[in-house]
């Protein structure tokens, strides 16, 4: 009885498992995702079943986040307004997209000069260093 298992075969055998397997089922319903991992008759023939997991464009990788940013927030501002609606407040106005571009770019522009000033203040204060050093260096010898 000892060191022998209470029960023979391979129980779960995550190894033994294959979706070719599943699609030859009569019981392949009972899996979860069947139909897409083992898609079998008629109605899937010469159709993309991954279509929702391709990406169309595959340029640039920041234009995608980009893209996939303005439509999460194009959704929350929509959830939000139908939530105002649904609770009796009038929804907050929101700028055209000509407009928010315009504020993007003004925002931009005020970064690059506020940076631009930075570089300045940093350039001066070295300046000043090195002039202090080497009027430290003068009065020592």
């Amino acid at each position: 009885m000892e060191g022998e298992p209470i029960r023979g075969g391979t129980r779960g055998g995550a190894g033994n498992f294959s979706w070719n397997a599943v699609k030859e089922d009569k019981h392949r319903e009972y899996y979860l995702g069947h139909s897409v991992k083992a898609a079998a008759g008629r109605w899937q023939k010469n159709k993309d079943i991954h279509w929702y997991n391709r990406d169309q464009d595959s340029g640039d990788e920041e234009e995608v986040k980009r893209k996939k940013k303005a439509e999460i927030q194009k959704i929350k501002e929509a959830e939000e307004d139908a939530l105002s609606l649904a609770l009796g407040y009038i929804p907050k106005p929101r700028p055209s997209e000509e407009e928010s571009l315009a504020a993007k770019a003004q925002k931009n522009a005020e970064k690059r000069v506020r940076k631009e000033q930075r570089a300045k203040v940093r350039e001066e204060r070295e300046r000043r260093r090195e002039h202090r050093y080497k009027s430290s260096k003068s009065d020592n010898r």
